[in-house]
């Protein structure tokens, strides 16, 4: 274990992402104020009432089974991925939204002065099929899409899974948050990695994160 954190480590220091997975950078969002709106947000499910649990539910599906979630109609469809802009970044369908609007509907939100990247760190160590996290703030939500469809087990106990094929959504409809250093899901077969999301309990995207298989 001593040999693991040295390594992580010498890998801060270097500032190196490494792994399977890289780190796609993407320059920080728009304030809301520039960004036009012709919908109203939270209303994914368009039935005109906005920020309820059945919107929520709308949202973290679309993230296993993609655009078919929604209206088969083009204009409607399109509505309803504009509204997913709760947290007013300008970008429509992310964890962070997920997130944000959970927090919504559970009274707890609070105005987002920064809606850029976190600037903190994650470790993400894939060994004998299980995916754990470190960081120094826990998370509010993680997606992982695989080279391959796989089962997968579910093993951060306070959170919620959904999966199909080959996506996976770790997040909490209650609010909870995977913790400093957890194991959260195992993995079956020879599936591998090939894309990662994640963010804080705050809603921020966390861009800076390196995968250790060992």
């Amino acid at each position: 274990m001593k040999k693991i954190f040295l390594f992580f480590s010498g890998i801060l220091i270097l500032g190196i992402c490494t792994g399977m997975v890289s780190c796609d950078k993407k320059e920080p969002t728009q304030l809301s104020q520039d960004c036009p709106l012709s919908c109203s947000r939270g209303d994914i499910n368009y039935n005109t009432i906005p920020y309820e649990v059945a919107d929520l539910i709308l949202l973290a599906h679309y993230f296993v089974e993609g655009l078919s979630v929604f209206s088969p109609n083009s204009v409607v469809r399109d509505y309803q991925i504009c509204t997913t802009d709760v947290n007013q970044d300008c970008q429509v369908l992310t964890l962070s939204d997920l997130v944000y609007l959970v927090r919504i509907i559970l009274h707890n939100a609070v105005e987002i002065k920064d809606t850029s990247p976190s600037p903190e760190l994650v470790f993400i160590v894939v060994r004998n099929k299980i995916v754990t996290v470190y960081c120094s703030n826990p998370i509010g939500a993680l997606y992982l899409e695989l080279d391959s469809p796989v089962t997968p087990t579910l093993l951060a106990t306070n959170m919620e899974m959904m999966s199909k094929d080959n996506k996976i959504l770790v997040w909490s409809i209650v609010g909870s948050c995977i913790q400093k250093r957890s194991e959260v899901i195992n993995l079956d077969g020879m599936a591998r990695l090939t894309k990662i999301e994640l963010v804080d309990c705050d809603s921020r995207e966390l861009k800076n994160f390196i995968v250790i298989n060992l």
